[in-house]
């Protein structure tokens, strides 16, 4: 599957909101878990949970605050139409599909098919001339076009096209959708540069960027929002 991919990814792995302060009297915030799709969050545990589904306090292209939002399912469209896009649901993947447009696809693990149907493979495996989803063999220096032809932990950097080490932290990189970071173990990329991870409270942009592997409205984690902040997803 072409790095091309990583375009269709790259703003649902992290959440571009701003945090403010608020310039009114402290607010009354939800008890945790009681509000339901569609209603206005500060914080993924505001949500109320739904069997079988991803539910959580994101930004979306429908509202200027935070939304309890539901990760889509297979073969739903997840077109971006404005500044955020959708978030599809564990074990699938946002990946253009003939002439509909982009929709949530299966990932495919190795040993399995990896035509058109899905998109792509799960990391360590790509998919290989025949189709199928192999664990990537490729040595340091070797010729790749995606990071999962190399070996792990080994990188294929854009615009380098090798099997390459992971970059430390201060080097540059890009964030990496598809499960593989440009960055090494311990370290993260915030959309330019490789940083140490962060922990739960600390701000951020990008899943990677925290040890938790989960960026949210208020940071890293999955904490509610504090009574004196007010969350603006633009406008």
């Amino acid at each position: 599957m072409a790095k091309a991919m990583f375009l269709f990814g790259i703003l649902a792995v992290g959440t571009l909101c701003l945090l403010g302060r608020s310039s009114g009297a402290s607010r009354a915030y939800p008890t945790r878990g009681s509000l339901g799709l569609g209603q206005a969050c500060t914080g993924h545990d505001d949500c109320r949970a739904i069997a079988g589904r991803v539910v959580e306090c994101r930004c979306t292209d429908q509202s200027s605050v935070p939304l309890c939002t539901a990760d889509l399912q297979l073969g739903e469209d997840c077109s971006t139409t404005g500044k955020f896009s959708p978030r599809c649901e564990p074990a699938t993947r946002c990946a253009p599909s003939g002439t509909t447009g982009p929709v949530c696809l299966p990932v495919a693990k190795v040993g399995e098919s990896c035509d058109s149907t899905t998109a792509g493979c799960q990391d360590p495996a790509y998919c290989d001339s025949s189709q199928h989803c192999v664990v990537g063999q490729g040595e340091l220096g070797q010729a790749c076009a995606q990071d999962a032809e190399c070996k792990s932990p080994y990188i294929c950097p854009w615009g380098k096209n090798v099997c390459t080490v992971p970059a430390r932290v201060g080097s540059p990189c890009h964030t990496n959708a598809h499960g593989r970071s440009e960055c090494a173990a311990g370290a993260g990329c915030d959309g330019s540069r490789c940083i140490t991870q962060k922990a739960d409270g600390q701000a951020c942009l990008f899943d990677e960027e925290c040890l938790t592997g989960l960026c949210g409205i208020n940071g890293c984690g999955r904490g509610g929002g504090a009574g004196d902040v007010t969350i603006s997803c633009g406008s």
